[in-house]
């Protein structure tokens, strides 16, 4: 078995900071239409929305309410056509409010689907639509291309327009399950406007206030601050709310709170209270100042004799009235793994324990007693924030294994998502702190109708996993032996092989195809059992074990399932790996772990991912598993057989001379990588595996409006992608190359892609904040591989203009921190530590 003594490798290579220049442009099919009918039919209805305006005003007059307002419009598109929805608004003036869009949705499917714009016109501010229209019936104010074909001023907005009508608080209505109806007191997440107003005019959230406060709203005091958002939550009937158009008028999106999930099994735990004493004997604690795991979770009860040495009393929170302690007993579950892993681990050794790590625990929700209505993004973040109060000093991975079901669950991003993104990434923050979070995939609750692995493939990961900087934790299994000896376990075998996807997880295999993959890995979460006659049940011996919050009771040990378990014992690797190399930024704690997984052969079933046409079978691998399981002796430590190289740096992504709201793509970084063409040289036929994680963390800017592709609305402050030069080509012509690469996230190389990367460019492009790919192939071809380009995609800090008070104000001067994780892998000691830390220790004294 390969051996892996040494410490990762820190890599400072020689670096080109070249100007980019992308020019990306995607294709606008535009409905053909009859000018002048088209023309006259958007009048009309132009003539009824004004009409609509002044009865409105007239109103406002008798009942001596304030007279600025706005009707909120909803501009439908014909079925099968997209909208140019960014063209309909306007920015505000002095003394005018801007014509805002507020939300983006889609309806129906393929050639019958229907984009709606709901944008937000001011009293006076309907001419601006009207002057677009006249200007598309005018020919005078055509564009005319060199061969004499015209096109209208205005063709792109206005020919895909089917209508556009007045409409109230379905408008606003985000979510695909039909509105609640009227009546029923429901929890709703409303999105505040932060859009700039005339000089006179409340903000948005001002205005919202006073007119909640009117109609005897209570708003939950969480609040959670997004670049364009505020997002809050309350309580209220939906008449409630479409009764206020000043209300109305402050939103953009209007979307339900489901309830938190907080999954449990009441299987008993093995009494074996002479073990602990035993196992207590052998563990040497760590000291007050190592790494530690939070739990953001249900409590924990650190009386456990396995969890007290590792959990001061003074690192036990709670934001809320009671006490940090765990009523229900999935905190105390999660606490034991998190500290131990599967504790038969620790029950079946002799030696020594090291225990490099310590826990941190704070409450943010007891199971059947939510947040009334709950706001978890915020509750989240404060939870956090609390954590990192006590102790500021202390490095930490925080490790969540709640999740939120709801019919809004394709990937697309939420508040809770966002708040995690934004939390990560220090977004709100004075010097912007970075952070570590593991967040678990969500459960399969119940097994009714299910059926192996195609349950796992119709249950969608849950909210909110779909974070783009946390590392999304799946679940798979190697536990395929039952060991009860009952009637029913002796009658049946594991529904799962071993090192295959666990029954209990969730996977993005149903998500909207151009959202990031998730997860990205997997860790043990147990199997189930299948009867002889196909009805499923649970057993302890298939599950990892853990602490039982009701020890006292004479259970001190329990099983514990899912994807709760594998996020626990993902995060416990997370403290482990930032106990041992403790000056990495998280970033590179984030890239590490995913860069050590690996699919098993039960992943792969015969997959295989360096062939060519493998492209579509990858990608269903990789939304059910990630990347795999982590290899912990990998993931930890070099050697003969594999070396792992970190790159930390950072880029400018836009170019700092270019205009707030319209910035140019700035700079790629070219890097020569320390290459042991030499030791390539002498085994050339030796298949080599290179594996590249390129880590960075994004700014969330949510909302539907970037649900859909557009120049304007990105959810990612910016993206990055690596490419590395062929081994067919120079390196004149792969500087070339990169010069051309377009602005387009969905890029795709004009030329056939390398076949040896498992990912490819193609995949890669749906990355999100975290991208990796795998090449294997001969020391021969990977020897001219040496060189590497990290270059930017456009995100919404190249196309959003911010007033000089507000956070982002040219957010597209800011420079971009990345880690880049490089590994090569032989199948035979070859030396790689030694050759590539010779080349370092040569280019250091160059």
């Amino acid at each position: 078995m390969a051996e892996y003594p040494h410490q990762h490798l820190k890599i400072r290579p020689k670096v080109k900071r070249l100007p980019f220049r992308g020019d990306g442009r995607g294709n606008f099919r535009i409905f053909p239409r009859t000018r002048e009918q088209h023309a006259a039919r958007l009048l009309r209805q132009m003539e009824d929305l004004q009409n609509q305006f002044e009865a409105e005003k007239q109103q406002r007059e008798d009942l001596e309410e304030d007279s600025r307002f706005g009707l909120l419009l909803e501009v439908e598109s014909e079925p099968g056509y997209s909208l140019s929805f960014t063209s309909l608004t306007q920015g505000k003036s002095k003394q005018k409010d801007g014509i805002y869009l507020l939300n983006v949705r889609k309806w129906g499917e393929g050639a019958q689907e229907v984009t709606k714009a709901t944008i937000l016109v001011p009293y006076g501010r309907l001419d601006v639509l009207e002057n677009k229209v006249r200007a598309f019936a005018d020919p005078d104010k055509d564009s005319v291309r060199e061969d004499g074909t015209r096109t209208p001023k205005n063709a792109k907005l206005l020919s895909n327009i089917r209508s556009i009508r007045v409409a109230a608080l379905e408008a606003l209505w985000t979510e695909p399950s039909p509105l609640p109806p009227p009546g029923e007191l429901r929890n709703w997440e409303l999105w505040i406007s932060r859009e700039p107003r005339s000089d006179e005019a409340p903000s948005f959230e001002a205005q919202f206030n006073r007119a909640a406060s009117g109609i005897g709203l209570t708003v939950n005091a969480q609040r959670l601050k997004l670049p364009d958002h505020i997002v809050v939550t309350l309580r209220a009937k939906r008449e409630d709310l479409e009764g206020s158009l000043d209300l109305l008028n402050t939103l953009t999106e209007i979307r339900l709170v489901s309830p938190c999930a907080v999954d449990l099994t009441d299987l008993a735990g093995m009494e074996q209270h002479e073990w602990i004493q035993e196992a207590l004997e052998r563990i040497q604690a760590p000291g007050p100042d190592a790494p530690a795991v939070c739990l953001l979770d249900t409590g924990v009860n650190r009386a456990h004799p396995l969890l007290a040495p590792l959990l001061d009393a003074s690192d036990v929170q709670t934001l809320l009235p009671d006490t940090g302690a765990d009523r229900n007993g999935h905190g105390t579950g999660m606490a034991g793994l998190a500290a131990y892993d599967d504790l038969r681990g620790l029950m079946l050794s002799t030696g020594t324990w090291i225990q490099e790590h310590r826990l941190e625990s704070v409450k943010m929700i007891n199971h059947g007693d939510e947040h009334d209505p709950p706001s978890y993004g915020a509750v989240t973040q404060s939870a956090a924030l609390m954590a990192e109060t006590n102790q500021p000093n202390r490095q930490r991975t925080f490790c969540m294994a709640m999740t939120q079901p709801g019919p809004s669950d394709k990937g697309q991003p939420s508040s809770w998502s966002a708040a995690v993104d934004s939390l990560t990434a220090g977004s709100e923050e004075e010097g912007e702190p970075k952070r570590v979070m593991l967040i678990s995939a969500g459960n399969i609750r119940k097994f009714e109708g299910y059926s192996y692995p195609d349950g796992n493939h119709r249950h969608r990961i849950e909210n909110p996993a779909q974070a783009w900087n946390a590392v999304c934790v799946g679940a798979y299994t190697r536990r395929t032996r039952i060991l009860e000896e009952d009637d029913e376990s002796t009658h049946g075998r594991a529904l799962a092989g071993k090192g295959q996807l666990s029954p209990f997880s969730r996977t993005s295999r149903d998500w909207e195809p151009h959202w990031p993959i998730k997860p990205d890995l997997v860790m043990e979460g147990g199997n189930v059992g299948i009867h002889e006659d196909s009805h499923l049940f649970e057993r302890n011996s298939l599950e990892p074990v853990t602490t039982e919050a009701r020890f006292q009771l004479g259970r001190p040990l329990r099983a514990f399932n899912a994807t709760s378990a594998a996020t626990a014992s993902a995060s416990r690797l997370m403290a482990i790996l930032q106990a041992r190399y403790p000056d990495l930024r998280p970033e590179t704690h984030r890239g590490l772990l995913v860069h050590s997984a690996r699919w098993t052969t039960g992943m792969l079933g015969g997959i295989r991912p360096h062939e060519s046409g493998q492209t579509r079978s990858v990608q269903n691998l990789m939304r059910e598993v990630g990347f795999g399981t982590p290899d912990i002796p990998r993931l930890l430590g070099s050697g003969s057989q594999g070396v792992t190289m970190i790159l930390e740096d950072e880029i400018q992504p836009y170019d700092p001379s270019s205009d707030a709201g319209s910035a140019r793509l700035g700079n790629f970084n070219l890097y020569d990588l320390p290459w042991p063409k030499e030791l390539m040289d002498n085994h050339p036929d030796v298949t080599l595996t290179l594996r590249a994680t390129l880590s960075t963390y994004v700014h969330p800017n949510p909302g539907s409006r970037c649900w859909e592709k557009n120049q304007k609305y990105k959810y990612a402050s910016h993206l990055l992608r690596f490419e590395f030069k062929r081994h067919t080509e120079s390196e004149r012509a792969f500087e070339r190359k990169l010069k051309k690469l377009t602005e387009d996230e969905e890029n795709e190389e004009t030329a056939p892609s390398d076949p040896k990367w498992a990912v490819g460019p193609k995949l890669r492009g749906k990355a999100g904040s975290l991208v990796q790919d795998i090449w294997q192939g001969s020391a021969a071809d990977l020897r001219e591989m040496g060189q590497l380009a990290v270059f930017p995609v456009k995100g919404w800090f190249a196309t959003r203009k911010f007033q000089e008070d507000h956070e982002f104000h040219n957010c597209h001067h800011r420079p971009v921190p990345f880690s880049l994780v490089i590994s090569l892998d032989a199948e035979q000691e070859i030396g790689l530590y030694n050759a590539v830390d010779n080349l370092i220790d040569v280019e250091a004294n160059a």
